[in-house]
């Protein structure tokens, strides 16, 4: 229940103050998204379909891409070579871990679509 509450503000923080505010929208949302998507399947990752419990961190990741790469060709022009190399490097870690979180969706979901099969 905490963690429902604490996800809830921090997405009401995200849309109500601008300043970093798609981070806490974006993170917030995922959070408050996934502790539902966990009250639904009672045996977590393990169960049938339990890969969708990672689906709105992805989602969220890539939002959070999107708004970088939009925000980086807004600014670009006024950046010093320093900041857009922290730039590019935010970009990067956040494809990676977009590209973690697709490959883990992926193997879940194949996983457990093969182990239903096979044993049916």
């Amino acid at each position: 229940t905490v963690f429902i509450i604490v996800s809830l503000l921090a997405c009401c923080r995200g849309i109500c103050i601008r300043t970093s505010g798609e981070l806490f929208c974006f993170v917030g949302s995922a959070a408050l998204v996934t502790s539902v998507i966990a009250l639904l399947v009672p045996d977590g990752l393990a169960a049938p379909g339990g890969w969708v419990l990672i689906l709105p961190s992805a989602i969220s990741t890539l939002g959070a891409l999107v708004v970088t790469l939009q925000g980086f060709r807004r600014f670009s022009d006024v950046l010093e070579p320093e900041e857009r190399v922290l730039r590019r490097v935010e970009q990067v870690v956040l494809s990676v871990v977009l590209l973690a979180l697709t490959t883990l969706i992926l193997v879940l979901s194949v996983d457990q679509h093969q182990g239903r099969g096979g044993g049916g």
